[in-house]
């Protein structure tokens, strides 16, 4: 206890001025989501073999262009895209492709995708995105749990 009454004002003024290098985790705000289309095909259970306790996805992305860019970036965590079933589509700009390499930033969790131009301020895009991803056991994510009910039975 000793020591640390001799050394804990050291310590927190050292820890004040301690430099951390700043992490921006906030996506860009070059595209406004309007709605997010969301299909999930869980595996729960041990009789899937390979698949069990793992989840097949689709999402379509409603994206409105705000600032032209050529990326669309977003979170993902413990997912593996299916890169050839990337899909860009837009009215207002039917030329757009979207190209197959991904480019993954896994301290801040973030995914960019490239656009073959850049996108039309005001126009709206829907970028289907294919995946799959582990049910964990942990707190986070998709996760899996149990209970016991009322007649001691663990659900």
């Amino acid at each position: 206890m000793n020591w640390f009454n001799l050394n804990a004002r050291i310590i927190s003024d050292w820890l004040d001025n301690f430099e951390r290098p700043l992490i921006d985790y906030r996506l860009p705000d070059d595209f406004e989501p309007t709605l997010y289309d969301l299909t999930i095909q869980p595996f729960i259970g041990d009789t899937y073999e390979e698949k069990s306790f793992t989840f097949d996805g689709t999402m379509i992305m409603h994206l409105k262009c705000k600032r032209a860019t050529n990326k669309i970036v977003f979170h993902s965590h413990q997912l593996k895209i299916d890169a050839e079933k990337l899909k860009i589509e837009s009215a207002t700009d039917p030329a757009m492709n979207v190209d197959k390499n991904i480019k993954f930033d896994f301290v801040r969790q973030f995914v960019t995708v490239f656009m073959s131009k850049d996108c039309v301020v005001d126009a709206e895009y829907m970028l289907t995105i294919v995946y799959e991803g582990p049910i964990s056991d942990k707190l986070n994510g998709f996760y899996r749990s149990s209970y016991i009910d009322s007649n001691n039975t663990k659900q």
